[in-house]
C-alpha cells in the first residue's frame, strides 16, 4: 500500500514537471509576416535586408523566452505549495495530514503546471507579434513593401513645380523692364522672386519677392523708361551705351577728317 502512495506521488510529480516542460516558450525561429522586394531591389539586396532585419528582430525579443519560462516554474511551484496546504488541512481532518499534504501537492503541481503551460502558449504568441513587429519595421524602413499592408515607398526624386500663368506675365514684365534676364519659365525660383524685390523696392512698395495679380498690374503700367535702368543707371532702352540721344547730341567728325596746320 506505501509502494503504491509512492508511486502514486511521483507519477502525479512527473505528469506535472511534464507538463510544465512541454510547453515551454521559445525564441522565434524567424518571421511569420510576408515581405516582398522593393521596386528595383535586387535578390542579393532583399536577402541582405532580410538577414539584418531578422538579427534586429532576435536582439528586441531577447530574454522573453527565457522570463515566459520562468514565470510559468513559478506558477507551477505556487500550485504545488497551495495543495500542499490544503491537502494537509484536508488530511489532519482525517488524521492523516502528511498524506493529505503529498496529495494536494501533486494535485497542485498538475493544476499549477496546467496554467502555466496556458499562459506559455500566449507568452509565445506575444513574443512572435513583437518579433513580427520589429521585422516587418525594419523591412519597411529599407524600401521593402509587405502585400495589403498599403505603403509605397516614395519618390525621393525631384519633381518640377507646375508653370504658373500668372507668374510667367510677371517675368515677361521684369524682363522688359530689365529686372531680370532670360525667359519666363512660370515657376517663381529665387531669380524671379529678387527681381520682384528690386521692383519693389524702386517703387516704393513693400519688398516681399511673391508675385500677385496687384503686381503684375503694377508691372504693366510702369513704362520701359521707368524700370530697371533708370533705377540702376544703365542705359535706357534704345540709347547707345557711348553717348546721348535726341537733337542736343554732339556731332562726331568724319573718320577722313584732317585739321587744317596753322602756318
Amino acid at each position: 500500500m506505501a509502494v503504491r502512495r509512492v508511486f502514486g506521488k511521483h507519477l502525479i510529480l512527473t505528469l506535472g514537471l511534464t507538463a510544465a516542460l512541454t510547453n515551454c516558450a521559445a525564441p522565434p525561429m524567424g518571421p511569420t509576416v510576408v515581405v516582398a522586394p522593393g521596386p528595383g531591389k535586387t535578390g542579393d539586396a532583399f536577402r541582405a535586408d532580410q538577414y539584418s532585419c531578422q538579427s534586429m528582430a532576435a536582439s528586441q525579443v531577447q530574454g522573453a523566452a527565457n522570463a515566459a519560462n520562468q514565470n510559468a516554474v513559478g506558477t507551477a511551484v505556487v500550485g504545488t505549495l497551495i495543495g500542499a496546504g490544503v491537502g494537509a488541512l484536508t488530511g489532519s481532518a482525517y488524521g492523516a495530514a502528511g498524506g493529505g499534504a503529498a496529495v494536494g501537492a501533486g494535485a497542485g503541481l498538475a493544476l499549477g503546471s496546467t496554467v502555466a503551460a496556458a499562459n506559455n502558449q500566449a507568452d509565445q504568441g506575444n513574443i512572435q507579434a513583437m518579433y513580427d513587429t520589429a521585422y516587418a519595421q525594419c523591412m519597411l524602413s529599407r524600401g521593402n513593401v509587405i502585400p495589403g499592408y498599403g505603403y509605397s515607398p516614395q519618390p525621393t526624386g525631384y519633381s518640377i513645380p507646375a508653370a504658373d500663368p500668372m507668374v510667367r506675365a510677371t517675368q515677361q514684365e521684369l524682363v522688359r523692364l530689365g529686372y531680370l534676364s532670360g525667359g519666363a519659365d512660370g515657376v517663381a525660383g529665387p531669380m524671379t522672386r529678387s527681381a520682384i524685390s528690386r521692383f519693389q523696392t524702386a517703387q516704393g512698395l513693400p519688398a516681399t519677392g511673391q508675385p500677385s495679380s496687384g503686381l503684375l498690374a503694377r508691372l504693366q503700367s510702369t513704362p520701359s523708361g521707368g524700370g530697371a535702368g533708370a533705377a540702376t543707371g544703365a542705359p535706357a532702352s534704345g540709347t547707345p551705351a557711348g553717348g546721348t540721344s535726341g537733337s542736343g547730341s554732339t556731332a562726331s567728325a568724319p573718320t577722313n577728317w584732317v585739321a587744317p596746320t596753322t602756318r
